[in-house]
Order: structure tokens, then sequence, then C-alpha cells
């Protein structure tokens, strides 16, 4: 998993749900909010054998899934 795919799926779940903002300073408000929040107690990703075990797993049934979908749509 990239590193920033953390940050953005909490941002876009704690501070930029759609349409929750008026404009573009209000959304740009929003995210430098979080970034600050977020650089105040910052929390390195930890890589386990077993959680990189899970993610590939979870990343073959998605790839089986969408090859399943595919051969029904054929």
């Amino acid at each position: 998993m990239h590193q920033a795919e953390p940050w953005f799926s909490s941002l876009r779940r704690t501070r930029v749900t759609c349409p929750t903002f008026a404009d573009l300073p209000e959304l740009t408000a929003r995210i430098e909010q979080f970034r600050a929040a977020w650089n105040e107690t910052p929390e390195p990703s930890t890589w386990t054998p077993a959680s990189f075990e899970k993610v590939l797993a979870r990343t073959q049934a998605d790839l089986d899934q969408a090859a399943a979908q595919r051969a029904e749509a054929a």
C-alpha cells in the first residue's frame, strides 16, 4: 500500500465528505486543518507479514471477482 493512501482515506472520511463544503477556500481550509492535526500526532505505517498477506489475499479476491464479472458479461 502506498504511504499516501491511508492519509487520503482518513481525510476523505473525516474532513472532506461531499458535498460538505461550499467553495474552494472552504475545502482548502478543511484540508489544511486536517494536515495540521495529522502532523501533531503522526503514526508511521507498520507492516507485518500477516498484514501483507491480508492485502495480497484481498487483492487476489478482487481480481477473481472482476474476472468472474467479465466472464459473465461476455
